[in-house]
């Protein structure tokens, strides 16, 4: 998490999250709360619950000393390597204070809602309204808070800006109807409160188009159902021998998951930087490993312009 923070524009992050790792290294206050989570999964997101459990400590000023150092809620991001270790002080003394909050919020999966995303909604929105006319009905699977149902609403008020504004109105929109497991209300306190805790505190932009976000939905009511989205389909399909191993699944003769296909291959990309034939050539030893990584990939859907 360090390096992705970083990347993503929170210094602050990124500088908490490598100290975090090297405090599960040794037996600390920090190391005991994430112990019960040794064997999570990447997609547990448990370095983004944690912080979101740190985050909303401070953003109900129960962590004065941490908030010193975050933003959103007035304080500065630490710049000098003194107030790099003032900051981590803090970090280590909140949840030394506060572990049993932290340990509960470590069990509540994510709940975030980039409205920033929906820069890609709006620019889909304005084309079917450009080839039909037609009034609307936005419907959403996980939706979190249904901030994404008011896409109006977000570019009416400029919180979210097309990326292409020349291709018309937004249609109207005559309803507005969203399902998760965990719905979040966006116009009560504690939602804004869950809602704002997963936001990286030093990212301004982020925090004002969500607070913008709000107002939207204050002023624009959707629909939004606690539901698993899995309900809602019907698949018709046909049982397939069972493949464990990807060799497997690609072998010639195993069974086409879409035969239209020809392949159960549905991407192969080479990369080839510099020149790595010379370079196995004039090696004293080379050494040859399979490496096999998970299904995630961290592509934003969010614009950056």
């Amino acid at each position: 998490m360090a390096a992705t923070t970083a990347l993503t524009g929170s210094a602050l992050y990124g500088d908490l999250a490598a100290f975090v790792a090297d405090e599960c290294r040794g037996d600390s206050a920090i190391a005991a709360v994430l112990g019960p989570y040794d064997d999570a999964r990447i997609g547990d997101m448990v370095p983004l619950r944690f912080f979101g459990a740190l985050h909303r400590l401070v953003l109900e000023r129960r962590a004065p000393a941490l908030g010193v150092f975050y933003p959103s809620v007035g304080g500065t991001a630490p710049e000098s390597e003194v107030a790099r270790r003032a900051c981590r002080e803090a970090l280590r003394a909140t949840v030394a204070e506060h572990a049993p909050d932290i340990a509960a919020h470590l069990a509540w999966f994510p709940q975030t809602n980039e409205v920033g995303r929906t820069a890609a909604l709006l620019a889909v929105l304005r084309d079917v309204g450009a080839a039909w006319g037609l009034p609307v009905r936005l419907h959403e699977i996980g939706c979190s808070a249904g901030l994404s149902l008011r896409v109006d609403a977000l570019a009416e008020s400029g919180v979210v800006l097309p990326e292409r504004p020349d291709t018309g109105p937004v249609p109207s929109i005559v309803e507005r109807i969203g399902c998760d497991t965990a719905p979040i209300d966006p116009t009560t306190t504690d939602g804004r409160l869950l809602l704002t805790s997963f936001i990286w505190p030093d990212q301004e932009e982020r925090l004002e188009r969500l607070r913008g976000a709000f107002a939207a939905a204050e002023a624009v009511p959707a629909t939004v159902i606690a539901e698993d989205a899995l309900e809602l389909i019907e698949v018709d399909y046909a049982l397939l021998p069972g493949v464990a191993y990807l060799e497997d699944a690609i072998a010639p003769d195993a069974p086409l998951l879409f035969e239209e296909a020809g392949s159960n291959i549905a991407q192969e990309r080479q990369f080839k930087y510099g020149d790595p034939d010379a370079a196995f050539a004039s090696a004293a030893h080379t050494f040859r490993y399979d490496y096999r990584f998970p299904r995630s990939i961290a592509t934003p859907m969010e614009t950056f312009g």
